[in-house]
């Protein structure tokens, strides 16, 4: 350990290292009683950080599931929800999953006026309890309800095929594709939707390659349009010509798709999605019944409407896709539908020119059709319009869109993460979204939090890790995932939907939830603070499916720098150059523009990059050499060639890297890291991790009055290390989210790579690193004392709060977990355990410049301390450390200290049976672990575990070269 972090050891910079025995090496945070610790000029910044405002603090589903409420409880439970720390609630209305037998009855359809009866007074209550509300358009998801008519689905195009030998006269009907078993039909049981879009006839030559399944027809021009030669009932009277043909009928259908999991009365069709028509109608319905029965939307607490993730199955397609293709690409594209059958045309360069070509279709129509219409609609009803419109994307979901742009065409943006997934995992979306709030202006990143299956499995800290991962990528919006209504009747656990980590009232923590609450909340707040600070801003190209990765998977400028990751829209309408930075009209700003591994690129794109270079870009990546799609492709591709060799001139990658244009210039062969350091610009954050023993993550926000770090420590154990910071002019502070207090951080010093200083987190901790211009602090330190520290040798008395609770109290001389108790119902006992016992506090601790901390030592999963009957503070994270100073009298004090665990300890138990009654009741009845059922789960360590220890430290002033 260097000199430098043994100072820190001993500074009082926020984070204290006690000096304990190695095995209890934890970190304790400074308690600060005001913000004096701190000059805080930004006074403002330090009070929304101690008190988040409405617009960070969590908001979550709120699930009415089978669509039933019980409105004489209704309050109660939101109440608790507000006084918990929620500041909004996303309302589904939503079918449940698991036994049948323990769902709620079934309510009220959907959006009708029972059900909007029960709506109305879910938004008075509310509004009465200042919460905001927010209503996802459907029962469950995709859009779709019990109104929407078979025109208006969910459609795909379906084909049959015939050979056909010439010359012969061809009269009879083509055989009717075959349309999916719960596509809507008529009393005859024939399709109601089967509309013919074309029918082809050609010559393929059949050759054997994973490449051209069906055969490879010569030309476009060889294809024979034969759809004004068949009637309506599918007859074709043809005159064949000499020669082998093959004729393709292809036609319109609905796909069946309905609603995913919508309650009992609710279920209907989803909508076609690729139908503007479609979708104004559907908002429009919905807004009118709202504002007959609400009044004024804009006067209400219903403040958006929300579209969760796309999820329609299958190859989509829409009536007029033929004319919304001439519209978007400039040619008709009839001809070329034989691909969508499987079949080359000409060659493979020109079938993916198509492919790319109808991709790009089908994604600008989503996002024209779909999310913009949807968002026009409701603005016009006086709401915001929220979605997942980027993902998940392939292979999780068949989502055929660029997902940047989908989520620019809404007014809010939000993402999910799934807590449990490897690092690269598609419900991984956090990244995406919050880029696509950087380039479009967007303030606040909404992400759908903790969805998961792994039922009652996790505390607060279990969830953290996940929370700080999302915060580090972009997320600072929290919507939890999930609270279900839950009226006494539901039981407990209650009713639950099949995903997500609950956040209901009987939850056993959730009296004990407001601390991790806020600790949300102030993270939430910090990171709407200014603007985000990327270096590298990433052009991912054009064509039509496009998704971005969690950060730091695929291209990435490694760690230190941050990025964002753009589309061709920002890149053509928003994007300038000022004093050789990229800028947007926001003021986000990026050092270079890096352009996308790929041969093609639009060449209205390449042009735009012409004119940023000119004005002072940097631009690294390959040289570009064709133009993407078959339309006018030869003179595009000349375009392309002739701007390129403008833009790169001598530059090969090779052996010339650089090409100077104008005021900037192009970059090919060198990595970004590369060229971002000979620039002088190091790495925004970095830190001394010898041996691969240290792993940080970090986000970096600007608001021009401070700069705004936050940083993670990424692994499962205390880490003190030396970090710096690429701040100039500017004095650092560390503010902890989970307290809301703020300190100086007296030791550091400003190196030619930034500000430097040590820093010491937890196993998993995080805290705010927070730059000002002001002059640095002159006084003396203060640092610890060596900590006095005395064990709580007991007895304790513990004894167990619930109707089902095992005999108690029981004396303990030593604290194991309650898993480890002979007596099944303390093993398997899901709720609040009370320890208590009574400690000598001897007079000289109790002075002005002594601190006392309690350390809880092993405890799971949240704990609150109460000190002669009043209560101290609740303990959620690792150090299980609380300063109870204030609480304390000299002699002897009584301690209590409250552990909550979750259901799923006594639901384990109630699988296994074995004379044990019942005592939960619940509708899921699979453990959320794949192929293991829950009497197969092992219960959950739960209550504390080895020495209750008391740390007394002294405060001194010291003189700082006495460090």
């Amino acid at each position: 350990m260097n000199r430098f972090t043994q100072i820190q050891e001993r500074a009082c910079a926020g984070v204290s290292v006690l000096r304990v025995p190695a095995a209890l090496v934890v970190l304790l945070w400074a308690t600060v009683t005001t913000p004096g610790c701190v000059n805080l000029q930004g006074v403002d910044l330090y009070k929304g950080f101690q008190n988040p405002p409405q617009e960070a603090r969590p908001w979550t589903y709120f699930l009415l599931l089978n669509g039933y409420m019980n409105r004489d409880y209704l309050e109660s439970e939101l109440r608790q929800l507000r006084d918990v720390g929620i500041g909004g609630l996303c309302v589904f209305d939503m079918g449940g999953r698991g036994d049948e037998a323990a769902l709620p009855p079934a309510g009220p359809a959907f959006m009708s006026e029972p059900w909007l009866d029960n709506f109305a007074h879910l938004v008075d209550v509310a509004g009465r309890l200042g919460l905001d509300v927010q209503l996802a358009v459907s029962s469950s998801w995709d859009m779709g309800a019990t109104w929407v008519k078979p025109q208006d689905a969910s459609m795909a195009l379906y084909h049959t095929s015939i050979n056909v030998q010439g010359p012969a006269e061809f009269n009879q009907a083509l055989p009717e594709p075959e349309i999916p078993s719960n596509a809507p039909r008529d009393a005859e049981g024939k399709p109601i939707v089967l509309e013919s879009i074309a029918v082809l006839a050609f010559q393929a030559a059949v050759t054997a390659s994973k490449h051209q399944p069906a055969g490879t027809i010569a030309s476009a021009d060889t294809v024979i349009d034969l759809s004004t030669q068949v009637g309506a009932d599918g007859h074709l009277r043809w005159s064949a010509p000499k020669g082998k043909w093959t004729v393709l009928r292809f036609v319109l259908g609905n796909t069946g798709e309905r609603l995913k999991v919508a309650s009992p009365n609710s279920d209907g069709l989803a909508t076609d999605h690729f139908s503007a028509r479609a979708t104004a109608d559907y908002i429009d319905y919905l807004t009118e019944r709202l504002r007959r029965r609400l009044g004024r939307l804009e006067d209400t607490p219903l403040k958006s409407l929300y579209l969760p993730s796309y999820e329609v199955r299958g190859n989509v397609w829409t009536g007029d896709l033929v004319e919304q293709f001439r519209h978007y690409r400039g040619y008709d594209p009839t001809k070329w539908l034989p691909v969508v059958a499987g079949y080359t045309i000409e060659n493979q360069e020109q079938t993916e020119r198509f492919r790319y070509d109808l991709n790009k279709t089908l994604g600008d129509l989503l996002v024209d059709a779909y999310y913009r219409t949807a968002t026009e609609s409701a603005r016009r009803a006086g709401l915001e319009l929220e979605a997942e419109a980027g993902g998940p994307g392939p292979p999780v979901h068949n989502v055929p869109v660029d997902a940047l742009k989908a989520l620019g065409a809404i007014t809010e943006v939000r993402g999910e993460f799934w807590p449990w997934r490897l690092e690269n995992h598609p419900l991984w979306v956090v990244k995406e979204t919050a880029c696509a709030a950087h380039i479009y202006g967007r303030k606040r990143v909404h992400m759908e939090s903790f969805t998961g299956f792994y039922h009652w499995a996790a505390g607060p800290f279990d969830l953290k890790f996940s929370a700080d991962r999302a915060f580090c990528e972009g997320m600072n919006h929290v919507v939890w995932h999930t609270a279900s209504h839950q009226p006494p009747e539901a039981g407990n656990p209650g009713w639950v939907y099949g995903a997500g980590t609950h956040l209901t009232p009987n939850l056993i923590w959730f009296d004990k939830a407001g601390p991790f609450i806020r600790y949300l909340a102030r993270t939430s707040f910090m990171l709407q603070q200014g603007l985000f600070v990327a270096d590298v801003c990433y052009y991912y190209g054009d064509h039509g499916f496009n998704f971005v990765p969690p950060k730091h998977v695929g291209r990435s400028p490694g760690p230190g720098y941050d990025y964002d990751v753009t589309n061709a829209e920002v890149l053509l309408k928003r994007m300038t150059v000022r004093n050789g930075r990229l800028r947007l009209p926001d003021g986000m700003e990026y050092e270079v523009l890096v352009l996308p591994d790929r041969e093609d690129i639009n060449p209205d794109v390449l042009a735009k990059v012409l004119e940023l270079v000119k004005a002072g870009a940097t631009v690294v990546g390959p040289k570009p050499r064709t133009a993407a799609g078959l339309a006018d492709h030869a003179h595009r591709d000349r375009r392309v060639k002739e701007m390129a060799e403008r833009l790169y001139g001598d530059c090969n990658g090779k052996t010339v890297f650089e090409n100077q244009l104008g005021k900037g210039s192009v970059i090919w062969g060198r990595t970004v890291r590369e060229i971002l350091k000979s620039r002088g610009l190091g790495p925004d954050f970095q830190y001394m991790s010898p041996n691969g023993s240290v792993e940080l993550d970090y986000i970096h926000r600007r608001d021009g009055h401070a700069d705004i770090y936050f940083v993670r420590n990424v692994k499962a154990e205390p880490v003190r290390t030396d970090v710096t910071f690429r701040v100039r002019g500017r004095v650092p502070e560390l503010w902890d989210p989970a307290t809301g207090t703020a300190v100086d951080q007296q030791v550091y010093e400003q190196t030619p790579r930034g500000v430097r200083m040590p820093l010491a987190l937890a196993e998993h901790g995080s805290v705010f690193v927070v730059f000002r211009e002001r002059d640095a602090q002159s006084a003396s330190p203060a640092v610890d004392s060596e900590p006095e520290v005395v064990a709580l040798p007991g007895p304790w008395e513990l004894s167990f709060e619930a109707d089902y609770a095992p005999p108690s109290p029981m004396t303990l001389d030593t604290l194991m977990w309650w898993t480890e108790e002979s007596d099944r119902d303390i093993r398997y006992f899901s709720g609040l355990g009370r320890y208590k016992t009574t400690a000598r506090i001897p007079d000289n601790w109790l002075g002005d410049d002594r601190q006392v901390a309690i350390d809880l030592g092993r405890m799971w999963s949240v704990a609150e301390v109460f000190v002669n009957g009043e209560p101290a503070g609740i303990i959620w994270k690792p150090p299980y450390r609380l300063d109870i100073t204030e609480a304390l009298k000299p002699g002897p004090n009584v301690l209590v200290i409250e552990v909550a665990n979750t259901w799923c300890n006594r639901i384990i138990g109630d699988a296994l049976g074995d004379g044990m009654p019942p005592v939960t009741r619940t509708n899921i009845t699979g453990s959320g672990t794949p192929k293991r059922s829950w009497k197969n789960i092992p219960p959950h360590p739960s209550g504390l575990k080895g020495a209750v220890q008391l740390i007394s430290t002294k405060r001194l002033r010291v003189r700082p070269e006495s460090l």
